[in-house]
């Protein structure tokens, strides 16, 4: 399959049973194990990148899928175009993978901030409350200090007008 799309990948030999499949960033690729319908319990390699976009090569490979190197000059065009359709395919699965782990994500905080929303009235409306109490008492304590007010300059009066006869 030259003149691949996605990312490219190189093999290393350190030991004749040792092969680590690199991804287009020249780092080891990360090994999953597909659970689609399509291709249940298949191996696969990807770029360890694959949930940040923006570093994200897309190289991905089955794990039993030949290297370029191993093909034959004679591999059929069809099966070719089905392999670029299933790697497209898990691409894209892999994709809304993320996203779907995304919107959970934002889901998830909005919930939180919903909540804490929810928090800060409940707290708004008990603070409105002891205002109101707090307002109540105040207006309750100025109407018993008036009264005792007059009282006490009411009898310093009657005082002040019973020394003078």
């Amino acid at each position: 399959m030259s003149g691949r799309r996605f990312g490219q990948s190189t093999c290393d030999s350190n030991s004749s049973n040792s092969r680590i499949v690199k991804c287009g960033h020249n780092i080891p690729a990360k090994s999953y194990v597909s659970g689609t319908e399509l291709n249940p319990g298949r191996g696969f390699y990807c770029c360890p990148y694959w949930k940040e976009p923006s570093k994200n090569c897309l190289f991905w490979r089955w794990v039993d899928q030949r290297n370029d190197e191993e093909e034959t000059p004679s591999s059929n065009v069809i099966v070719a175009d089905d392999e670029d359709i299933r790697m497209k395919y898990a691409s894209m699965e892999i994709h809304v993978t993320s996203l779907k782990e995304s919107l959970k994500l934002a889901e998830e905080k909005a919930e939180r901030r919903k909540h804490a929303k929810k928090c800060l009235f409940d707290d708004l409306v008990s603070i409105r409350e002891e205002n109101t109490r707090l307002v109540g008492e105040l207006k309750l304590a100025n109407a018993r200090f008036l009264f005792v007010l007059f009282l006490f300059v009411g009898l310093l009066v009657g005082i002040a007008i019973a020394g003078l006869k």
